[in-house]
């Protein structure tokens, strides 16, 4: 069809001149969906569809409802946007659509809307994800479909607590158990989506026992493709091995009670008896730990392939773990032969990204000696031709802020300063807005950047160059940013009416929208430790203004939520504000 055509690249004057000439002003559902698709279409990029979602109202101001495709297109442009407006848009125009259209939705769309609880942006939903689960299989009797399964597994996942996350590996054997035939075959086989949501749920709750058996899971399914038992594979890609190497640094190693050392009471021991006893386990519980922090300074990161082989039994120090995840790299960065064992060649298709390069550190951070993690920023990703993102040097300062007493602390200043070199060059392209922000700079992380370096500043008793840094911070990012929100959208308005170009029924209230354009700022747990320092000091200067800092960025963004609740929407143009008189009239 000419019209579909012009649609599909996004040539909305030609389509509504199509229209107009051989349809007329009630064109049947399929050109409705049509014209709202090439609406959608002409969008340039990360663009709310203003234009597509007041065609779709005006479609039904007429009496005449888009289809359910119409609202499923706009639906899922307006969740890519990872915006809380558009997602809260979204969310009030599926409940809108079930009002004014179409009051049951397909498959597909459910799926949608189950995927849309496990947001980024927004808090997880998983009690949300589960209840719309229910009611499209029991309820509406809808048969539930793998992409429904997976869109609650991960819904479930994200939340990070151990009540849905259980639920989320209960629905994944229902998923493979409770859909066999007679021949015992799944109705539904696990694919990357669903072993990416079980892995998301797992690392969160710090279960590294069920990551391993998910990851030999998805190597094993591998060796069948390769047998030719199976026909779909499960490729193990960058972000299941991001999952893996997350859930290895979030893993806490068991309490050894052999390799804790003995503290006695006033220096001196209580009794000669419990001394006496107490001298052979001492002497070894003090070997025992001496070898444990010598096999950590010297475990090196593999440059070569090794055969490693897990065992059943979790890792029982932090060498173990650094061990299995220096091997795991090793696997990854080693190119296989094609005629090498499958099993070799598990990893082969592992790209190196610095998300996963950065996952690969976090564990560093985590179980290994600060030395060696500083080491290893400097070399990974310039060894593996890899450029850093804006996660890299605020991880690495958090880490950095946390050193402890003595030789770590002086050394975790000098590496500060260095990443605090490489991190400057990143927030000046996005404070200017030059470039796409490929480092994927936000507000937030410059919030997390400042807090890290002024806690390294102030534990190693530079508090004037702290106070400094506060300064820098507030002249770029003062409090006046923060007190005004941006405008509300014409479709965001709140105000009751029965007919209007806009939702009529809306399941996010405004106070459940989250504010993700706030600036960067700052708070009292921000500065708390260089608040300390400066009362130990007596710098009643400096405590004044750290005081006045955080209470002025305080009262900025009270005045933005107040703001935000109350704030009228921006109509654009005289046009139509008449537009919206005449309605409200009739």
């Amino acid at each position: 069809m000419v019209a579909s055509l012009y649609a599909n690249i996004g040539d909305v004057g030609n389509t509504e001149r199509f229209l107009a000439t051989y349809v007329g002003l009630s064109p049947p559902e399929p050109l409705r969906d049509i014209h709202i698709k090439a609406r959608i279409r002409a969008l340039e990029p990360r663009t709310f569809p203003t234009h597509a979602l007041t065609l779709l109202h005006d479609y039904e101001t007429r009496g005449l409802p888009a289809p359910q495709q119409s609202y499923t297109r706009l639906i899922t442009t307006l969740l890519s946007l990872r915006s809380s407006v558009a997602e809260a848009q979204a969310w009030d125009l599926f409940s809108h659509m079930r009002y004014v259209a179409h009051p049951n939705p397909d498959a597909y769309l459910y799926a949608v809307m189950i995927t849309a609880c496990a947001s980024r942006v927004m808090a997880p939903q998983p009690a949300r994800a589960l209840d719309l689960f229910m009611e499209m299989t029991v309820d509406q009797r809808i048969v539930p479909t793998a992409a429904a399964y997976t869109a609650t597994i991960y819904a479930c996942a994200r939340s990070g607590e151990k009540l849905y996350v259980g639920e989320a590996f209960r629905l994944a054997k229902e998923m493979l158990d409770g859909n066999r035939d007679a021949y015992g075959n799944p109705a539904f086989t696990p694919d990357r989506k669903t072993f990416r949501a079980l892995l998301e749920g797992a690392k969160r709750i710090g279960d590294l026992a069920k990551v391993r058996w998910i990851l030999a899971e998805i190597v094993a399914l591998g060796l069948r493709v390769a047998r030719g038992d199976v026909r779909n594979s499960v490729i193990v890609d960058e972000e299941i091995m991001m999952h893996v190497f997350h859930a290895y640094a979030a893993y806490r190693t068991p309490f050894i009670r052999a390799s804790a050392p003995l503290v006695e009471k006033n220096g001196e021991a209580s009794s000669h008896v419990e001394t006496s006893v107490s001298a052979d386990s001492n002497t070894t519980a003090t070997a025992n730990s001496d070898e444990a922090v010598e096999e950590e300074s010297h475990l090196k990161l593999p440059t070569e392939y090794q055969t490693v082989h897990f065992t059943a039994i979790l890792p029982q120090s932090h060498a173990e773990v650094m061990y299995e995840t220096r091997a795991l790299f090793a696997r990854i960065v080693r190119t296989a032969s094609p005629n090498e064992d499958p099993m070799l060649q598990a990893f082969s298709r592992v790209e190196l990204t610095p998300r996963l390069l950065n996952a690969f550190l976090s564990v560093h951070y985590a179980h290994a000696l600060f030395g060696e993690s500083t080491q290893l920023y400097r070399t990974l990703f310039a060894e593996h031709k890899v450029e850093k993102n804006a996660w890299t040097p605020v991880e690495a300062l958090e880490r950095a802020a946390h050193a402890k007493r003595g030789p770590e602390r002086v050394d975790s200043i000098k590496f500060a300063r260095e990443v605090w070199a490489e991190w400057q060059p990143m927030e000046e392209a996005w404070w200017r807005r030059e470039g796409q922000n490929e480092a994927c700079v936000n507000a937030r992380l410059v919030e997390r950047v400042y807090v890290a370096m002024i806690r390294v500043l102030s534990r190693s008793g530079c508090t004037k160059e702290a106070i400094r840094l506060v300064r820098t911070f507030v002249d770029r990012y003062p409090p006046s940013m923060i007190k005004t929100p941006n405008a509300k959208p014409t479709l965001r308005s709140t105000r009751t009416v029965l007919v209007a170009p806009r939702p009529i029924v809306r399941m996010m209230s405004p106070t459940e929208v989250p504010d993700d354009t706030v600036p960067p700022l700052l708070t009292f747990p921000d500065l708390e430790v260089l608040h300390h320092n400066l009362v130990v000091i007596g710098d009643r200067e400096s405590i004044g203004y750290i005081k006045y800092v955080c209470m002025s960025y305080q009262s900025a963004l009270k005045k933005r939520k107040e703001a935000a609740l109350r704030c009228k929407p921006v109509l654009k143009t005289p046009e139509d504000q008449d537009t919206e008189k005449s309605q409200e009239r009739t």
